[in-house]
């Protein structure tokens, strides 16, 4: 876990930026993003639909695409019940493995990502959570002095993968 400079560039100034290995299997891809970064990643018209089997985070036929938009065209957004409908207003969730992201994004999960939406500077601002590779990966603008912000973002990502390794990877425990 770190926090810096941005390295994306729908992020202004820093961004809580983390990273863990889950051991869940290489294949499960679930997305969860701002609704609001969704809309200024979507791409008018769109693009050619990019493989699932694509190793590389960039399409070969639209090389200039941010990774993020990439998983837009990638999967599929999904919903399901048991979710608060103020989650499904502030955020998207992508994947091909409905059950699998039920399970990953639990209330109690969502409920933190609400928490860090209400806090001041955070509504409508990027945050993405991703659990790709067997890994789980977290980016979230912030102002350095925010200190309520980096604490919350903790919380997130920790809740986050304490998720997805107790209940999506097959060999690690918690």
């Amino acid at each position: 876990m770190e926090r810096g400079r941005s390295s994306r560039p729908f992020i202004k100034g820093f961004e809580l930026r983390a990273r863990v290995e889950c051991g869940t299997p290489a294949d499960l891809a679930i997305v969860l993003m701002a609704r609001s970064l969704r809309d200024r990643l979507s791409i008018p018209g769109g693009v050619s639909k990019v493989s699932d089997m694509a190793d590389s985070v960039f399409s070969q036929h639209e090389p200039g695409l941010l990774e993020e938009q990439v998983w837009l065209q990638r999967w599929p957004a999904i919903t399901w019940l048991g979710m608060p409908a103020l989650f499904w207003e502030r955020f998207v969730v992508l994947s091909s493995h409905r059950q699998q992201a039920s399970v990953w994004l639990h209330p109690g999960l969502a409920d933190l990502l609400l928490e860090l939406t209400e806090m001041p500077h955070m509504f409508g601002a990027p945050i993405t959570m991703a659990l790709l590779r067997g890994r789980i990966y977290l980016r979230i603008q912030h102002t350095p002095s925010d200190l309520a912000v980096l604490q919350q973002g903790v919380r997130v990502f920790l809740s986050g993968a304490e998720s997805a390794i107790g209940s999506l990877s097959p060999d690690v425990t918690v």
